[in-house]
């Protein structure tokens, strides 16, 4: 029978840490990898307990080796030691509590570790966003998004919220180096490229964004929206602005596809303008309209040739396995104004663009998928649209207008 701290860790439960008999931060699903150390996934987000490079706490890491913990017994409970901090650093950075809220420092706390239940609440709980106006797309631009892979819908996010999500950033960056960490790929970073603060999320959560996402989706998965992705783009410098080449034809991807072996981790981009962008090299999404479709089917058999032969699948450095498709409509940049909203599906190829302009560019994205998805390939019989509970008679109607690439079969 498991009795320590170090044993609840390793088996998975979800569970709490404890200091000074006081129950600390959210509840914490613990997982132990290949190389032995553990990270802590959030039951309440999609990201994991991390110690940033700056000693920063929270609860926005991914897999690397900033959200990464060596769990080290002390009697009955554990310190938990920065795997980041020991490996890029060389220097000993420890978990610690503070009150009731996390720290780091050089010895660390140490904490003992409780089972809770999956209903029970845990502390302290994230402040619930202000209720979302409503708002529901129409059946035409329910249309052009089945035909395009995407829809800009102008004006979606009030002022007020594009204030204050501009407001958090920029006292972020008044920071200084201090607001930069690395992610997951080893990029600094503001926030460490995601993050869970409240004006981020209003974006969609409190804005008319919400019901246009749904008016696609339906209901969405119940972590949806509690961690966004600050997207800053700054100038080239004069010189470069001036010469540097434009990005070719060629220079796309879609999220995912270095990451997971599905490439098919969500269903739909969101983003929202935070800064004007009105015209092409402003720092613009770029986007191929209309090539989800053709995307779509080079995955499916990405993941047949997988299947057919695993290792010399798993022996090929190239992602698309020689399957990548060639896009044969030209790009387009996206040109927006603070509080536009970008849709795009996950399968549409795009990049992001030079930005020649004087001003960064401030965009915010969200990585969304309905209550029901599971993030596996398309199989044999699936369809680009397939979980899209808002829109199942608009693939008929597009194909109907000559949208081939996103024909039904």
């Amino acid at each position: 029978m498991m009795n320590t701290s170090a044993d609840l860790l390793a088996s998975g439960a979800l569970v709490q840490l404890v200091n000074n008999g006081e129950r600390i931060g959210p509840k914490l699903a613990p997982r132990k990898l290949a190389n032995g150390h553990t990270v802590l996934a959030v039951e309440s987000s999609s990201g994991n307990l991390r110690i940033k490079n700056n000693g920063v706490v929270d609860f926005n890491g991914g897999m690397g080796a900033w959200a990464q913990f060596k769990v080290l017994s002390t009697g009955d409970g554990v310190t938990l030691q920065s795997v980041g901090h020991e490996k890029q650093l060389a220097v000993s950075v420890f978990l610690e509590a503070d009150g009731l809220r996390f720290a780091s420092g050089p010895h660390g706390s140490v904490f003992a570790v409780v089972p809770v239940a999956g209903d029970e609440p845990s502390c302290p709980a994230a402040p619930a966003p202000p209720a979302a106006p409503p708002f529901s797309l129409t059946d035409a631009q329910k249309a052009e998004f089945v035909r395009d892979g995407m829809l800009v819908v102008k004006g979606l996010v009030s002022r007020q919220l594009v204030d204050d999500a501009l407001r958090t950033i920029n006292a972020e960056l008044g920071a200084g180096a201090a607001a930069w960490s690395t992610d997951a790929d080893g990029q600094e970073k503001l926030f460490g490229g995601k993050t869970s603060a409240p004006a981020v999320r209003n974006l969609l959560l409190a804005s008319q964004a919400l019901g246009a996402v749904e008016s696609l989706l339906g209901p969405l998965t119940p972590t949806a929206g509690r961690v966004g992705q600050v997207a800053l783009r700054f100038p080239l410098d004069p010189e470069k602005a001036r010469s540097r080449v434009a990005k070719s034809e060629e220079q796309w991807h879609i999220d995912g596809m270095n990451k997971q072996e599905s490439m098919s981790g969500f269903q739909l981009l969101m983003g929202v303008a935070l800064s004007a962008q009105p015209d092409d090299e402003c720092g613009n999404l770029n986007v191929w309209p209309g090539e989800h479709g053709r995307t779509f089917e080079a995955v499916r058999q990405v993941a047949k040739s997988r299947a057919a032969d695993p290792r010399a699948a798993e022996a090929n450095t190239d992602v698309w396995l020689g399957l990548r498709p060639h896009l044969t409509v030209p790009k387009q940049q996206v040109k927006l104004e603070p509080g536009d909203v970008v849709l795009a599906h996950q399968k549409l190829p795009h990049a992001i663009g030079l930005n020649r302009s004087p001003n960064v560019r401030y965009q915010c994205y969200f990585r969304l998928s309905a209550a029901d998805y599971v993030p596996e390939p398309p199989n044999a019989h699936g369809r680009v649209f397939d979980g899209w509970r808002g829109i199942d008679g608009h693939v008929v109607e597009a194909a109907s207008r000559g949208a081939a690439t996103v024909a039904v079969s």
